[in-house]
């Protein structure tokens, strides 16, 4: 590999790595709260009804509750500017 395509790499892994600004990520994070909230009452009502949780349906909505919530969990940690094992940082 030449010199430029090893630099083009580094360019594009520092750019995945760039962060949001704080009032964007809790922008963001406050927009996803309501759709956080459904999935969750959406799970808890197939565990009242009775869903086995193995069913399709139970599975794509536990799925899509996950991602939400790690999505929603990053943004919050991003929002604060710290979290667990992330040191504070200047804004």
């Amino acid at each position: 590999m030449s010199d430029n395509q090893d630099t083009q790499v580094s360019e594009s892994d520092a750019e995945l790595e760039r962060e949001i600004r704080k009032s964007q990520a809790d922008a963001f994070c406050q927009r996803i709260r309501p759709m956080l909230r459904f999935l969750y009452l959406c799970r808890k009502r197939l565990d009242t009804a009775g869903y086995d949780p193995e069913c399709k349906l139970y599975a794509a909505v536990d799925k899509a509750y996950d991602a939400i919530h790690s999505l929603h969990i990053e943004l919050h940690y991003q929002s604060v500017g710290h979290g667990v094992a992330r040191p504070a940082s200047e804004e």
